[in-house]
């Protein structure tokens, strides 16, 4: 029998997956900015749509990560509409997944809570909003609450 020495040594092991986790570091830190920038194109198709339908709202926009409401339309200085936005996306052949409902459900309850005339929850396709509403009573829940969906 032969014995065949390992040509790596174990300084040379730890390099090369340092070297592979920087390069996942890196695609990790790229896919933050692409789900920051997926949630910046929703909000402004979401103020697109919304600044037709009501005229009289100034909107803002609270960027991708920032706590509280997403959109906030206002009428001079009150708060006439809010909105959370979902960018979550279904993988083909499944459903939405605990931890997704369970997010989607926490900013229901912040919109529920919400003192204002319009509220709104922007989802990012119409499957999700499908899925969605077979798992919520949103009439029963929810009913003050749209939703806008923009793809």
């Amino acid at each position: 029998m032969i014995k065949v020495k390992n040509s790596i040594s174990e300084k040379s092991k730890i390099q090369i997956y340092r070297n592979d986790l920087k390069f996942l570091l890196d695609i990790k830190k790229s896919v933050g900015l692409l789900n920051n920038t997926i949630h910046d194109k929703t909000a402004l198709i979401a103020i697109d749509i919304l600044e037709k339908k009501y005229l009289s709202l100034k909107f803002f926009y609270c960027n991708a990560g920032v706590g509280g409401m997403d959109l906030i339309g206002k009428e001079g200085n009150k708060i006439k509409l809010v909105a959370e936005i979902k960018t979550t996306t279904i993988d083909r052949g499944n459903g939405l997944m605990g931890p997704q409902i369970a997010s989607i459900k926490k900013d229901l309850e912040r919109l529920v809570n919400e003192k204002t005339d319009y509220k709104y929850l922007v989802l990012i396709s119409s499957e999700v909003e499908d899925n969605l509403k077979k798992r919520l009573d949103f009439k029963k829940e929810y009913p003050n609450i749209k939703i806008l969906t923009v793809f």
